[in-house]
């Protein structure tokens, strides 16, 4: 029952990764519909925000774009605390949650030169209009970040680029994991001896050492995190593969095929292979853990992904500062708890 908990939590996290943008509260890139006087808001936060129109049109992407990178809002939000419009004046007076007072906007900047003529001269259908179209209520769920964007939103695109990063660096740490472990099992001799020495080479050193090395020479950067992840991590699939490839070897059923006259590659890729899924599948959940909790340490370091985008580890660096100050815990615990959840989960589903 316990194990079900845990599985159904990977089911939602991977499904809200996928979904991305489709369920994000801000579907901006990155979540970055941003404002720094609702930065550090607490959770179940609500907000009034006045939106008002870009000069320069935006761009209307299709379905698919949306999906993949999100749509940039055609407004520029500015949180208030309260507002009301002057008496006979086409003006508007906003108080601001800083505390510096109010400002005074002009009614025509809010809705537009084309809005404003057609409705110039009934003032009291052009304050509903504003109040209808252009002033909405916020709710942040887990509160805002250092920069005022909703949190729940960057978890949900964090989870998109952690485990995007963790499975393509798994398949790649998989790949050569499978094939120096298939050479050192299936010929044995001299080859065996050079793929286990590189193999211990590779494990006198501990794998964030390799990866922070690699990060370091070659950049920063998703490609770069995939990578240095995936050529570190395929030692421990290499020596599992290497141990099951010896012992189907000397099975009763790869003596009848060489018996039958199939060649090495046909007893490899048809007899034993397909006998490797078991193993391969613990081996991946296991390096699946390990890989996300290496980009979380890359990004709290910078040498992983970069601002703006998004990952769980980013969030927590960027949180890193408030750790200690009071009533801002929310910015590095929902971080930190999906990441420690998630790995978790993969560490007890993989049994």
């Amino acid at each position: 029952m316990k194990t079900n908990i845990f599985f159904y939590w990977l089911c939602f996290v991977v499904i809200c990764s996928v979904l991305g943008y489709l369920i994000c509260p801000d579907s901006t890139p990155n979540a970055n519909d941003r404002h720094s006087n609702i930065a550090r808001f607490p959770p179940f936060s609500q907000v009034n925000i006045l939106k008002i129109p870009l000069q320069k049109k935006v761009k209307k992407v299709s379905f698919f774009e949306f999906w993949l990178f999100g749509q940039a809002s055609s407004y520029q939000i500015m949180p208030h605390a309260k507002q009301f419009f002057s008496g006979k004046k086409a003006e508007m007076y906003v108080y601001l949650y800083d505390e510096t007072g109010y400002i005074t906007l002009d009614l025509a900047r809010i809705v537009g030169k084309e809005v404003f003529e057609a409705k110039k001269y009934n003032l009291v259908e052009l304050q509903n209009y504003i109040l209808d179209k252009h002033i909405e209520t916020r709710f942040y769920l887990l509160g805002t970040d250092k920069s005022g964007r909703d949190i729940l939103s960057l978890l949900i695109l964090g989870a998109r680029i952690s485990l995007g990063i963790g499975f393509m660096s798994v398949l790649l740490a998989t790949t050569i994991g499978v094939f120096l472990g298939a050479l050192a099992g299936f010929w044995r001799g001299w080859v065996d001896n050079l793929v286990m020495g590189i193999v211990s080479v590779f494990w006198s050193i501990p794998s964030i050492l390799w990866v922070v090395m690699l990060s370091t020479l070659l950049g920063k950067g998703v490609g770069v995190a995939i990578l240095a992840i995936g050529l570190t991590s395929w030692v421990e699939t290499a020596r599992l593969v290497r141990g099951e490839v010896q012992k189907i070897k000397n099975m009763p059923f790869i003596e009848v095929a060489r018996t039958l006259g199939a060649n090495n590659w046909r007893i490899f890729w048809v007899h034993i292979f397909p006998n490797l899924r078991n193993v391969l599948g613990v081996a991946m959940v296991a390096n699946l853990a390990s890989a996300i909790l290496m980009e979380a340490g890359l990004s709290f370091l910078g040498l992983s992904v970069q601002s703006p985008v998004v990952s769980w580890g980013l969030l927590i660096s960027e949180s890193y500062p408030f750790i200690t100050e009071k009533g801002k815990w929310f910015m590095w615990f929902f971080p930190a708890g999906v990441i420690a959840v998630t790995v978790l989960s993969f560490n007890l589903v993989k049994k």
